[in-house]
C-alpha cells in the first residue's frame, strides 16, 4: 500500500465532521453557574418547582440531586437558568435514581477544651474517628464543647468515637466525644434524559464553558 493509499484510508476512518460535533455537544459539564428546577408534567399543568443540585449536564440530560423521592420513568419538565440570565425549559423522564443517606449527629466532648475558641482560626483539619479508625466526614458548628458532623454511615452509640484536631502549628490533639441527637437525610440522586437532544442548549454549554470540568 503506498503512503498516499495509507494517508487516504485514515482520513475516510475519520468521523464526520457533524458526528465530531454532535459527541463535543453531548459532553457532560461540571457547571456551578447553572440552576436546575424540576417540575411534574401533566398536560399543560406545572405543580411547584423543586430546586435540585446539578451534578452534571449535556445536551441530552442532567445528573441531579435532591431531597425529593421520584419515581423512575417519571415525566419532568427540567428548567435551567444560566448565570448570565439565559434560560431553558425541556422536557424529561428520569431513567435511574440512587438514594444516598447522610446522617446528621450533634456530638458533645467529654472534655471541655477552651483552646478550640482561642485557635479556631488556625485549625488546619478535623477529622472523626471510630474506634481509632478515620471515617469520612463534614463538620460545622463548631464550640469548645461539642460540634455537628455529616457521615455517610450510621455511628454506633457503644463504639469509641473521638474528634481529632489538627492545627497550623503542628499541634494536634484528640477529644473523646458522645451522640447527642442525630438525623437521617437521604439524598436522591437522578440521572434525567431530555426527551429529545437540544443542540442549541449543547451549543450554548460549548460557548460558556470556562474551564475544563468534565464528568
Amino acid at each position: 500500500m503506498s503512503d498516499f493509499t495509507e494517508k487516504k484510508s485514515k482520513l475516510d476512518a475519520r468521523p464526520p465532521p457533524d458526528k465530531i460535533a454532535n459527541n463535543r455537544i453531548a459532553t457532560r459539564f461540571i457547571r456551578k453557574d447553572i440552576a436546575v428546577s424540576l417540575a411534574n408534567y401533566r398536560l399543560i399543568h406545572f405543580h411547584k418547582l423543586l430546586p435540585t443540585k446539578l451534578i452534571d449536564i449535556s445536551s441530552k440530560g442532567v445528573q441531579v440531586s435532591c431531597l425529593l423521592n421520584i419515581a423512575n420513568n417519571k415525566s419532568l419538565r427540567v428548567f435551567l437558568e444560566f448565570k448570565d440570565g439565559r434560560n431553558f425549559a425541556l422536557n424529561a423522564k428520569t431513567i435511574w435514581h440512587k438514594p444516598v443517606p447522610d446522617y446528621r449527629y450533634n456530638l458533645n466532648f467529654t472534655k471541655v477544651k477552651p483552646v478550640l475558641q482561642t485557635k479556631e482560626e488556625s485549625l488546619k483539619q478535623i477529622s472523626l474517628l471510630m474506634d481509632g479508625q478515620k471515617i469520612s466526614a463534614k463538620f460545622r458548628k463548631l464550640t469548645f464543647r461539642s460540634v455537628q458532623i455529616f457521615v455517610h454511615q450510621a455511628l454506633k452509640s457503644k463504639r469509641n468515637i473521638a474528634v481529632l484536631f489538627e492545627f497550623d502549628d503542628g499541634e494536634k490533639f484528640t477529644l473523646a466525644a458522645e451522640i447527642d441527637r442525630c438525623r437521617k437525610i437521604t439524598h436522591h440522586y437522578y440521572g434525567i434524559k431530555f426527551d429529545k437532544l437540544d443542540n442549541e442548549l449543547g451549543e450554548y454549554l460549548l460557548k460558556t464553558q470556562t474551564d475544563l470540568s468534565f464528568s
